[in-house]
């Protein structure tokens, strides 16, 4: 019978060749927090691993979407707070939807789809799009991110999810049910097998949202995030900013804010008090206030496209942008290479065409032919900056690196070619090995040469910079009466044995 940590492996069975690590730090903060950050390895996330997870020694992260682009398990990442679980594992019951709710490690939700067989990556992230939709979370980011990876880049990896059941029975990463019963390890297991859906069922499973009872009429041509808060009940701690946002449409609508105590009634449980309400109806009515997409609970429910196509939404050229950037990552190439997710499909950008909008919306229009129109530059700026503080590091090896490929021309150089017998042979363009110093000398327009051969381009400068941590050093030296530019770096172990070629073997006769 296979173990708790087989049946694990098998249910999330996801990118092949790298899994993701939470890291919590040695220390806390200055706020006392333990911060931690996460770190793609490039390992399959093996049983031995997922036994750790289990025992609370590793933080495993699985990302859902694999090399043949397709997946087993996708989740809705609903990351509003405070969200209440056991309303929402009520409302997917309600709804008929065969997914499990999971409690994060900061108290949201992974709302998962588990797959009967591998299913197409882009139909599950579309039917999980239309699922947060339908339940009141049209933001959520919906796992896998990306429609495909690469298949022939090994260091290409998805976006990963924390993996629930950290610690086992001691975790606070589990499944609740509508009753707000939160299940073992086994018993989560038995549910999400139990809900797993074929390709077929996914393609016809029927996503409707929930009718409230709400009139139609009250939120006619509304923002969406207006009328899912209408359905899901505006969440404690933030209610007198969605009154607000109440009040700015019906400024829109109506020209005034006259009903604003009906909506409070209708939508708010407990209503608001009377003086909260006209304070706030008084406020809209002295300027021409815009919605507050960027605050909660709106920004958690805000769908950007759809409201500037609704009668009373925001403007078109609004301070949102065009498109949905998620998951940002780092690789640490010289210089850094950042890839990040725009609208699902992997762009690769320099440092330059991530931070200028300009030369963003030039790249996205080379890769996919849209043509989006820019933001403001603040907006442009906080969206990177909101992805950058969750931003991935992935190191790459040495050699992959500019600095890595650098060194080995260079060693390369000392080795490779005839060697100096003396100091002053470095006028022909030779290196010379001092074995008494234990360092190779050499004149460092050769080696820039040597480097052109071979289509390298660097300046002295850059090259200097980036070898400077291997030892190299440089120095203004006269050699039989010329002056140059004399590097030294340590010198390298060399092959002391040849190679053994194999003869060919004679053949018998047939």
């Amino acid at each position: 019978m296979a173990s708790l940590a087989e049946r694990f492996h098998e249910l999330f069975a996801g990118l092949e060749g790298s899994h993701g690590r939470y890291v919590l730090p040695k220390e806390a903060g200055a706020n006392g927090k333990m911060k931690g950050h996460g770190v793609t390895v490039h390992k399959p996330a093996t049983v031995t691993l997922w036994e750790d997870h289990l025992k609370g020694t590793y933080q495993l992260g699985v990302a859902p979407i694999r090399r043949n682009a397709t997946v087993v398990f996708g989740a809705i990442d609903v990351d509003v707070y405070p969200l209440d679980l056991v309303k929402l594992a009520k409302k997917v019951e309600r709804m008929g939807l065969p997914l499990v709710v999971l409690r994060t490690k900061s108290g949201g939700a992974h709302v998962a789809l588990f797959c009967a067989e591998p299913i197409e990556a882009r139909l599950v992230r579309t039917r999980l799009g239309e699922i947060a939709a339908a339940l009141g979370h049209p933001k959520a980011e919906v796992y896998p991110k990306q429609d495909s990876v690469p298949e022939d880049d090994e260091e290409a990896c998805g976006s990963w999810l924390n993996m629930p059941y950290h610690a086992g029975e001691r975790s606070t990463r589990y499944a609740v049910d509508p009753e707000g019963k939160a299940y073992d390890p086994e018993g989560f297991l038995e549910r999400a097998e139990a809900l797993s859906v074929t390709a077929s069922e996914l393609a016809a499973l029927e996503v409707a949202e929930e009718d409230d009872g709400a009139s139609d009429d009250m939120l006619k041509g509304a923002p969406p995030c207006l009328q899912a808060l209408a359905k899901a009940g505006v969440p404690d701690g933030s209610r007198n900013l969605a009154l607000f946002d109440y009040a700015v449409y019906l400024k829109k609508r109506f020209g005034g804010a006259g009903k604003l105590d009906d909506y409070n009634r209708a939508y708010f449980d407990p209503p608001l008090g009377p003086r909260e309400v006209n304070d706030t109806a008084r406020s809209v009515m002295r300027k021409d206030y815009s919605y507050r997409c960027k605050d909660q609970p709106i920004c958690a429910v805000c769908d950007k496209k759809v409201c500037r196509t609704r009668d009373f939404g925001v403007s078109p050229g609004a301070s949102a942008l065009e498109v949905t950037l998620t998951t940002l990552r780092k690789l640490s190439t010289q210089p850094p290479t950042w890839i990040v997710d725009v609208d699902g499909r992997r762009l690769e950008l320099s440092t330059d065409e991530l931070l200028d909008q300009r030369q963003f919306i030039k790249r996205v229009y080379e890769e996919t032919l849209r043509l989006i129109p820019p933001a403001k530059p603040g907006v442009w700026f906080r969206a990177i900056q909101t992805l950058s503080e969750t931003a991935e590091v992935i190191e790459v090896p040495e050699d992959a690196t500019k600095e890595g490929q650098m060194w080995a021309h260079l060693a390369r150089f000392c080795t490779g070619r005839s060697r100096a017998k003396a100091l002053d042979e470095v006028l022909l363009g030779k290196a010379f090995a001092d074995p008494g110093e234990g360092k190779t000398y050499f004149v460092s327009t050769d080696f820039f040469s040597y480097l052109q051969q071979h289509r390298m381009v660097a300046s002295e400068r850059e090259a200097f910079r980036m070898l400077k941590g291997h030892g190299v050093e440089h120095r203004k030296a006269t050699v039989k009466g010329k002056r140059v530019t004399l590097w030294s770096v340590p010198s390298f172990s060399e092959q002391t044995e040849d190679h053994q070629i194999p003869r060919e073997q004679p053949q018998e006769a047939m």
